[in-house]
């Protein structure tokens, strides 16, 4: 088989499309690239590519049945075809769950694939956090509005997007994501480049003819150019509002060439609504981690307008709830004690949660073994906690501030015990490490948000004292 029919086999098998970044890594280590090569070719740092490689080979193992690596991947895809589907594949149990509650009254136990990637629409496994989604629906509905969905890494910004414009096509509007994660090196050399394959993803996902050379002047420059394009190709041509969504938008923060330009547009292209009554019909999304943000505080300021939602962590009852969609109640695996433990032991994330729950459901782990953070409970968080392990060792004040943070007030003494405490560190470094969502942060007084965060990386920053203490 060819590549193009193994990835649409896959597409195929899980019911949804694997994601851009995906797309590439399987296809670049089918031509045998290293996680080394793959990375300087899409311009990534290698533990994030590794990462992104880790959770492809995880999700594809359980979407065939079998384990599936970098190294047996191509053996392993070719002998599986289409009429083949493993019994342990997502849409076959899915198939298997309904044809049960057409037949019988015996309850199955809904599936999930492996957590990381967005949750569908219909997904059981979605828990709401209120009143998050209200707040991003009816903020999408006003006149020019501007809406920023921010969070650290992992806590569900995608699954909420895909829940808004959902709501919002259900009452009419149209709906355009553009992922940044999409867009290649080249795109990204100089801004008229961006623009235009911007506004041509624009045309392209409302049906409407790319007619960029009729709009583009050199003598009106690149951002009027774009303006004008938006403002009377798109908006002209259409009969309700438009909502235009732009996913992964940290990485217009690693373009210095491109990032203010772009960013003052989006700013322009808001304020127009308070002056023309055509642009009212423009509602922005941007959704971005908050992982590398701080770098530019300086511009900040260009977002100072509209509403800003930060998505919380589940709280006791929201994993509650959680631990009903995975049926671990009905299993006596784990109830209300276990769960307030197991808040402490990793503060509420949504993805390391469910990282747990679906190890727990399918007995790869016992709830023991997380509590004790044995090192087969340590594996299940290796890929994420490695990748923020080489955001802080790459951004030299991350690194002094958590360092910071462990020597203060003797909590260097602790390393080797589960010990949190509240130390008091620089402003500045506090609201980095905060936006990373690796500590708790009340005035300036911060704690490691999570009992997992303060063994991890007590033992990477600091092994010679966790093994003296």
């Amino acid at each position: 088989m060819k590549i193009e029919e193994i990835i649409d086999s896959i597409n195929l098998r899980q019911q949804k499309s694997l994601t851009p970044l995906q797309e590439k890594v399987l296809r670049y280590a089918w031509d045998g690239l290293t996680y080394n090569d793959m990375a300087k070719e899409l311009h990534y740092q290698d533990a994030y590519i590794k990462n992104i490689a880790s959770q492809l080979w995880q999700e594809l193992s359980y979407l065939y049945g079998e384990p599936i690596t970098k190294n047996n991947f191509r053996f392993k895809l070719n002998i599986n075809n289409l009429d083949n589907v493993s019994f342990s594949s997502q849409p076959h149990l899915e198939m298997m769950v309904n044809a049960t509650e057409i037949t019988s009254n015996i309850e199955m136990p809904r599936s999930m694939g492996f957590p990381g990637s967005p949750l569908s629409i219909h997904s059981s496994f979605y828990i709401e956090r209120p009143p998050l989604e209200n707040l991003a629906y009816q903020e999408v509905c006003q006149p020019g509005s501007l809406t920023v969905i921010q969070a650290p890494a992992k806590m569900g910004k995608s699954s909420l997007l895909i829940r808004t414009l959902h709501k919002a096509q259900q009452t009419g509007y149209k709906t355009v994501v553009i992922d940044l994660n999409a867009a290649d090196s080249l795109t990204f050399q100089n801004l008229e480049q961006f623009l235009r394959w911007f506004c041509a993803n624009v045309s392209y996902q409302l049906g409407l003819p790319n007619c960029l050379d009729e709009y583009w002047d050199e003598v009106m420059g690149i951002k009027m150019n774009a303006t004008l394009y938006l403002q009377s190709h798109i908006l002209a041509s259409l009969d309700a509002p438009l909502i235009l969504a732009i996913n992964e938008f940290n990485r217009i923060f690693d373009q210095p060439t491109i990032l203010y330009d772009f960013v003052s547009l989006l700013r322009f292209w808001h304020e127009q609504a308070k002056q023309e009554t055509l642009w009212e019909n423009f509602r922005l999304v941007i959704i971005h981690s908050l992982s590398n943000s701080f770098i530019f505080d300086s511009q900040q300021s260009l977002f100072n307008v509209g509403l800003s939602l930060e998505i919380p962590y589940f709280t006791l009852d929201q994993v509650m709830e959680l631990v009903s969609c995975y049926g671990l109640e009905q299993s006596g695996k784990i109830g209300e004690s276990e769960v307030a433990k197991l808040m402490q032991l990793l503060g509420g994330h949504p993805y390391l949660i469910n990282l747990t729950f679906y190890q727990l459901a399918h007995g790869q782990i016992s709830f023991q073994d997380c509590l004790q953070l044995k090192p087969q409970a340590i594996a299940i968080y290796r890929d994420y906690l490695q990748t923020q392990l080489h955001i802080v060792q790459y951004r030299p004040q991350i690194l002094e501030a958590l360092s910071q943070l462990f020597h203060c007030n003797g909590a260097i003494e602790d390393l080797g015990i589960k010990q949190n405490r509240n130390v008091e560190i620089e402003a500045q470094a506090a609201y980095q490490l905060e936006r990373l969502g690796l500590v708790q942060l009340q005035d300036r007084r911060v704690s490691l948000r999570c009992q997992l965060y303060h063994s991890y990386f007590a033992k990477q920053l600091f092994p010679d004292r966790v093994l003296a203490a």
